[in-house]
C-alpha cells in the first residue's frame, strides 16, 4: 500500500530501478495509445521508422527499461486474458513459481496489446523470447520480425520454449533453416540480408579501394576477459586467436591492418589488444551512428572474426572472411571449411590467409557464391 501510495504521489508516472541503478520498469498509470503499428522493442526502432515505417503513424512499445501500463482497461483485459491460465501450475515450488510469474507477465503485456489493438507488430529483437510469445498468442495482428544478429547453436539449444516467427526477415535461407532445425518455428520466412548493411549501402558510396589488408573484429568481453580465473573456452579460443594473428602481422610487416573496438570500447579492451599486438595494427572505435565498422569492412580484404556479426555481414558484402574458433565445439558456429578455420595452428592460419590475399576477388566470388547466397 506504500509503494501504491509513492506511485499516486508521483502522478501518473514512477520508475524503478535494480540495486546498481538501472531501471528495469517504468510504471505509466495510464492506456498505451491505440496503434495499427507497433514498433515492439526500441532497439533499432529509429531505422525501422525511418527506412521502413516512413510515412506512417506508429507507437514504440519499449523494454528497455520496460513500460508498465496501469489502468482500468489493462486491468480489464489481463483478468479477461485469465482464462487461458492453467492453475494447475501454481505448485509450492521455488522455480514452478518464477514460471508462473514470468507467465503472469506475458499475459499482462498481451492485455497492453488488447489496448492498443496493432494489426502489424514489428521488432528487430528476432530472438525475444517475449516476442515469440506474443506472436503465438495475440491473434489479432501480422508479427514481423528483422533479424538483427549472427544466432550461436547454444542460443538455439538454450531456449527454454520453441521459438515462434510468424514473419522473419533474415539473413538467409541458412538462418531459417537453423530455427528449423532446432525444433523452432518459422512460418514465412524472407532472405533479405542485412537491414544495416542495406542503410549503409544507401547511405554511402564505395569506391573499392582498399584501404587495409585484414580487419580484425574485436569480440572482447569484460566479463569474460577481465576475470584471470577464467578458463572460459570461449576466451582460449579468442586469445589464441589474436596471438596466432599477431605473429602473422609482424611477419608480414608490409599489411596494413585494421582492429575494430566494440562500439562501448573501453581503455582495457585497447591495454588487452595493445599487449598482444602492440603498434602494428590501426585500432578504429565503431561508432555505429557512423558506420564505422561497415566502412572499415568496405575497405578491407580479408575480414577476421569469431562469432560477431559483422563478419557474416561481410560475407553478404562481399568480402572475403575467415571464421576462426578454436573451442573444438559447434556451439558458435557450424559453417562449412570455405569460411571457417577450427584447427589451432599457426600453419593452418598463416595458409589460409596468404591463399586469401593471393587469390583474386573474381575468382573468390565465383569459388564462395553457392555458400554466400
Amino acid at each position: 500500500s506504500q509503494k501504491l501510495k509513492e506511485i499516486l504521489r508521483n502522478k501518473r508516472r514512477t520508475r524503478w530501478a535494480d540495486q546498481e541503478g538501472i531501471r528495469r520498469y517504468e510504471i505509466c498509470l495510464q492506456n498505451p495509445p491505440r496503434s495499427n503499428i507497433v514498433i515492439f522493442d526500441e532497439a533499432q526502432s529509429e531505422l525501422i521508422a525511418n527506412y521502413i515505417l516512413k510515412g506512417y503513424s506508429y507507437f514504440v512499445y519499449n523494454m528497455r527499461p520496460e513500460k508498465i501500463y496501469i489502468s482500468p482497461l489493462i486491468i480489464y483485459y489481463f483478468i479477461k486474458s485469465l482464462r487461458r491460465f492453467d492453475s494447475n501450475k501454481l505448485t509450492i515450488s521455488k522455480g514452478k513459481l518464477r514460471s508462473v510469474l514470468v507467465r503472469l507477465r506475458q499475459y499482462y503485456r498481451m492485455a497492453s496489446f488488447f489496448a492498443m489493438k496493432p494489426k502489424i507488430v514489428i521488432s528487430s529483437n528476432d530472438n525475444s523470447a517475449i516476442f515469440h510469445w506474443l506472436s503465438k498468442n495475440y491473434k489479432d495482428a501480422e508479427f514481423f520480425a528483422i533479424q538483427n544478429g549472427h544466432r550461436r547453436n547454444y542460443e538455439f539449444n538454450k531456449a527454454h520454449t520453441r521459438m515462434y516467427i510468424p514473419h522473419f526477415f533474415c539473413y538467409g535461407d541458412y538462418d531459417k533453416d537453423r530455427y528449423l532445425r532446432y525444433g523452432h518455428v518459422v512460418e514465412n520466412s524472407y532472405p533479405v540480408g542485412s537491414l544495416m548493411i542495406g542503410i549503409y549501402r544507401e547511405r554511402f558510396q564505395n569506391n573499392n579501394k582498399k584501404e587495409y589488408d585484414i580487419s580484425i573484429i574485436s569480440e572482447y568481453r569484460n566479463h569474460i576477459f577481465r576475470d584471470a580465473s577464467s578458463d572460459h573456452h570461449q576466451k582460449r579460443s579468442q586469445i589464441l586467436t589474436h596471438k596466432l594473428l599477431a605473429q602473422y602481422v609482424n611477419k608480414n610487416q608490409s599489411l596494413k591492418v585494421a582492429l575494430i573496438n566494440n562500439k562501448n570500447t573501453k581503455e582495457d579492451e585497447i591495454d588487452f589488444f595493445r599487449n598482444i599486438y602492440n603498434d602494428s595494427v590501426n585500432y578504429i572505435k565503431n561508432d555505429r551512428n557512423k558506420y564505422t565498422s561497415y566502412n572499415v569492412v568496405d575497405k578491407s580484404s580479408i575480414v577476421v572474426g569469431f562469432q560477431s556479426t559483422l563478419t557474416f555481414e561481410a560475407f553478404g558484402m562481399g568480402r572475403k572472411v575467415l571464421v576462426i574458433d578454436f573451442t573444438d565445439s559447434n556451439d558458435y558456429n557450424d559453417y562449412e571449411p570455405i569460411i571457417l578455420l577450427k584447427k589451432p595452428s599457426y600453419s593452418e592460419l598463416e595458409n589460409r590467409l596468404n591463399e586469401l590475399l593471393a587469390e583474386p576477388y573474381e575468382d573468390y566470388h565465383k569459388r564462395t557464391k553457392e555458400y554466400a547466397s
